[in-house]
């Protein structure tokens, strides 16, 4: 370091560099103070962001605690909903178990009816034939048939002669057999008599014309 001589000076000089140290030491002074206005411009700065930390850091347990709240409602609302939603998926499980099982009720019901439709079909088929043959029957033999009552009656009627013959039969009593013989002994007996009746016109017309 350089030092300074008291000898190079003298009073006058001493008087004269006094002004300009005195505005120096004020400059100093006045940057020194505008620095500590600014250091405590910036520590009170610094302190309410440490005072806000604070406040944040102590209301930190009672912010938590209230969205833990929040959260633990809204899982609650979901359980809720989430227990809704599942008995809305079982019921609808059950409708579709019960839309099965009515379809394969339904199949079956249709596959019933689709037999019975079969049997139907050939039971009429069956009575067309029979009722082919009983109007055949008719035809040829000239019996006819009543169906009011549980016998197998009608009569047995010759156009020419006019000559009836009744019958009543009571299937209880009788085989199959024997209703068949009884009526074949019946229209014989109209078509026998139907026959001499004929033939003895026939004589009367021969005698007629021989006298």
């Amino acid at each position: 370091m350089n030092t300074i001589d008291s000898d190079d000076f003298t009073a006058e000089d001493i008087v004269e560099l006094i002004p300009s140290m005195s505005n120096g030491l004020i400059k100093n002074y006045r940057e020194f103070e505008s620095r500590i206005a600014n250091s405590e411009t910036n520590c009170q700065k610094y302190h309410s962001i440490i005072k806000g930390y604070r406040n944040f850091i102590g209301n930190f347990p009672s912010v938590l605690r209230k969205n833990v709240d929040q959260l633990e409602l809204n899982l609650s609302r979901n359980k809720g909903i989430l227990k809704e939603k599942k008995a809305e998926v079982e019921d609808l499980l059950k409708i579709e178990k019960e839309l099965v099982e009515s379809e394969h009720q339904n199949e079956q019901k249709i596959e019933s009816l689709r037999e019975k439709i079969s049997h139907s079909r050939e039971k009429i088929k069956n009575l067309e034939e029979k009722r082919d043959k009983i109007l055949a029957y008719k035809l040829l033999t000239n019996t006819s048939f009543c169906y009011d009552g549980p016998n197998i009656s009608g009569y047995v009627a010759d156009p020419k002669s006019k000559n009836i013959k009744c019958f009543n039969l009571d299937p209880e009593k009788l085989s199959q057999q024997a209703i068949t013989e009884s009526l074949y002994e019946i229209i014989k007996e109209v078509s026998l008599e139907t026959s001499e009746l004929e033939n003895i016109k026939m004589n009367q017309k021969e005698c007629e014309e021989n006298c």
